[in-house]
């Protein structure tokens, strides 16, 4: 057997596990998508004109327990899967996996009548979707960082998602979402400078696990998410404009990372 012969068998291997991987990825995307799309369904149904509000409340409430009981149940079964187990890991649809969807799920159904509008609900679901397949496909610290986008940017919407009894929950919602949000931005940044400047080897790999291509979008972003909150207390008409900035930067930084995913 010639040296040519291993090499292909090795890539052949390599590209084989790769393909596995991929097909997992896109299974669970696909398994996530259908699942945003019955929530949508469902939320459409639930906030139609025609439609018995009582009856869809409390179909949203049991809902959200009976998913809220399904993750608490594949947690626990998660600590004791075996390797071999269908729910292991490594498989495509593992009891994490089953967990965190139904966590997810129940949260949102928790929430289907305690918003001020139902379409916020599907949006953040929506970006609920896009952020695992981020984490599935691009380096951790830009899904890190885009997970503290989608959290600022939602806590400076937060006092006006939800309806409030009392003036005095609304003001108290207004300044901890900034305060939230502050301290969302300022503990990633740190994150961010410990993992680039720091002597920890160890977190400057998970950190930047896939190589650190270029650190400004770690700082910039957080900062200006943080000033949308900024925005909503000290300039409220200015809020739409703010966003708008927020989501366009992001997009930029979204291709430049694709651009280097993909080199």
């Amino acid at each position: 057997m010639s040296i040519n012969d291993v090499v292909n068998r090795n890539n052949g291997a390599a590209k084989k596990t790769k393909a596995s991987d991929s097909d997992k990825i896109f299974n669970r995307v696909m398994a996530l998508f259908c699942a945003l799309v019955a929530y949508i369904v469902f939320e459409l149904c639930a906030h139609n004109a025609g439609a018995d509000l009582l009856l869809m409340y409390n179909a949203s409430r049991i809902l959200a327990v009976l998913f809220a009981a399904s993750a608490i149940a594949f947690f626990a079964v998660s600590r004791f899967c075996k390797e071999d187990s269908a729910l292991a890991s490594g498989k495509t649809f593992s009891a994490t996996f089953i967990a965190c969807a139904s966590a997810a799920l129940s949260v949102f159904l928790a929430f289907s009548f305690s918003v001020s509008d139902s379409s916020a609900l599907i949006i953040i679901a929506f970006a609920a979707v896009a952020l695992a397949f981020v984490g599935y496909t691009f380096s951790r610290d830009f899904f890190l960082l885009s997970l503290v986008t989608v959290a600022s940017i939602v806590l400076s919407l937060w006092p006006r998602l939800f309806v409030y009894n009392t003036g005095i929950f609304r003001d108290l919602a207004n300044y901890a979402s900034v305060a939230a949000s502050f301290i969302i931005c300022a503990a990633f940044c740190g994150l961010a400078l410990a993992a680039y400047y720091g002597k920890n080897a160890k977190l400057s790999r998970w950190f930047f696990n896939f190589g650190c291509v270029r650190a400004y979008p770690l700082y910039l972003l957080p900062a200006i998410t943080f000033s949308v909150s900024l925005v909503r207390l000290l300039a409220p008409a200015l809020l739409s404009y703010a966003l708008i900035v927020a989501v366009i930067v992001y997009m930029v930084f979204l291709v430049m990372y694709a651009f280097d995913s993909a080199k």
